[in-house]
Order: structure tokens, then sequence, then C-alpha cells
């Protein structure tokens, strides 16, 4: 909440927002943004002007007030209803609003014995006009130091790579002289390992003479895939011919004899071993 100046809005939630009455006194202590707050010495004032005695009442030494005659009749109503929406505004906003309210409440003929009573209302707003400011500074206080951090962490950063940079050249790459300086070292890349074989391996047909599509779950770290088809006879598997090197884990076949029955297997290839074992055979009739 910056101590900056600012009017308060015009506002269709209230009635009317106009110049309330404020003692000077309170000046100093109330930010530029609420100007002309009352003060509490401005409410016991209205307060007891209120109870004053006028015409069409009668006192009594007991200090008790009775109206003579029929209190005063309400407004006629047309429907409407009291909006604040407070919830959703920022803490400048509720307190401009609320410090509004206060003024134009002041001496307000239509509202005579407000609840809570206007003391009571104002030591409230007080209390939280206090808090809101002391957060409001403590976040500003907050955002300053969290800025500061990063600052200074961009420019460490920056420090420790230039550092780096010279460990890396004094040790002339020696992993021990490098833990020495009490950096870490980097661990040499590691071998892909012998690829496992390809899983889930099908046969669809999509209704087109003689198309087949072949696809099987994906390995990680290979370079590519092999497959191999036989043709089956009597469910007797003939001799394998490789078909198709690949990179994706799917093919597509055209052409083939309808009423053959094939045999299909897939292996993948890259990591030390060089190629996977063969997947599990998979065989369909074309149509």
């Amino acid at each position: 909440m910056k101590n900056s100046s600012i009017q308060a809005p015009a506002s269709n939630e209230g009635g009317n927002h106009g110049n309330g009455n404020a003692a000077s006194s309170t000046q100093a202590e109330t930010p530029n943004f609420l100007p002309k707050m009352p003060t509490l010495q401005d409410i016991m004032n209205a307060v007891a002007a209120q109870q004053q005695p006028h015409y069409g009442q009668v006192n009594f030494d007991s200090g008790a007030r009775y109206a003579v005659g029929d209190p005063e009749p309400l407004p006629p109503t047309d429907g409407a209803k009291v909006k604040m929406d407070l919830t959703h505004r920022k803490t400048s906003d509720r307190l401009m609003y609320i410090e509004n309210h206060i003024t134009q409440m002041l001496n307000n003929p239509k509202f005579t014995t407000p609840q809570p009573s206007a003391v009571d209302f104002l030591a409230r707003f007080t209390a939280y006009r206090n808090a809101a400011l002391a957060a409001d500074s403590m976040e500003t206080v907050w955002r300053d130091a969290v800025a500061l951090r990063d600052q200074e962490w961009a420019q460490m950063l920056a420090t420790m790579n230039v550092r780096a940079a010279y460990v890396q050249g004094a040790s002339n790459g020696n992993r021990q002289v490098i833990l020495s300086s009490g950096l870490g070292v980097k661990n040499p890349p590691s071998p892909a390992g012998v690829l496992p074989p390809p899983l889930g391996l099908r046969v669809d047909l999509n209704g087109t003479v003689g198309k087949m599509i072949l696809t099987w779950s994906a390995v990680s770290g290979n370079g590519g895939y092999l497959m191999q088809q036989a043709i089956v006879v009597n469910g007797v598997v003939g001799p394998w011919e490789l078909i198709e090197v690949g990179g994706k884990p799917t093919l597509t076949l055209n052409g083939m004899t309808v009423g053959v029955e094939y045999a299909f297997r897939v292996a993948a290839v890259g990591g030390s071993g060089g190629k996977s074992d063969w997947s599990t055979v998979v065989m369909r009739t074309a149509a």
C-alpha cells in the first residue's frame, strides 16, 4: 500500500458519497488516500449533538427521552438491496470504501442509531486499517528482499561458472583433482546396454485387400528396428526374410497374397549389444 495520493472512487453502492466532516488534528496520522477521516472525538461530538433535546421530545431528570407522537416513518421502499462486494477488493479500495461510509454516516439524520455504534465501528475500522498498513509495509520489505536475493544469486551463479571453468582447466580433466576443489564431477555417459526385445507385436487388417498393419511397443534407447517375415505352410514357419529396417514401431505392408498365412517378428537395434532378441512370432492370414 504505497503512500501516494488516491482519490476515493465514485460508487453506486452506497448512495451519496459527497464530502464529510473530519478534524484536521488527524491529518498527520492518516495516509494520503484516506483524507478527512473522522476521529473518535468527531463521532463523540456527533453522538452528543444527536442526543440534544429537539422539538417533539420530552426530557426527564433521569435522562430518558420520549418522543411525542408517532415515530419518524420509514422511507418508501423501491426494492433496493445493500451491496458491498468487499471480499474481492484490494486493501486500499476497502479502506477508502469504509472510510467513505463512516464519513457519510456522520450526522446523517436517516441513521440516528447505527448498529454497531459509531464509536465501536470506528474502533474496529481503525484496528483493521492499522493492521493493513503494517502488513503492506512488511510485504514491501519482503518483495524488496526477494528481488535483492534473486539479483545476488544471478551474480553468484555467474561467478561460480567462471570458477568452474578455472578448475576445469587447471585440473586438466583429472577427476581426483577436480574433487579436491570441492566441486562435483560429471559421471561419464554409460552405454545403453543390451536392449530388450520389442513387446506387443500385432498384425491388423483394415479391410483393404492385401493390406497388413504391424505395430509394437517402442523400446527405450533403440536405434531402429528390424522386421522379418516368413510364409507359414501347414503350421510350419518357412525361412525368415528381412523386409524392413526402420525407426518407428509400426509398419504397413501392401500387396500381400490373399489366403496366405504369414509370420512376423521384430528386433530392436542399438546399444552395446547391437541387436535385441527377436520378439514373439505373430502369424496372420492375408485377406
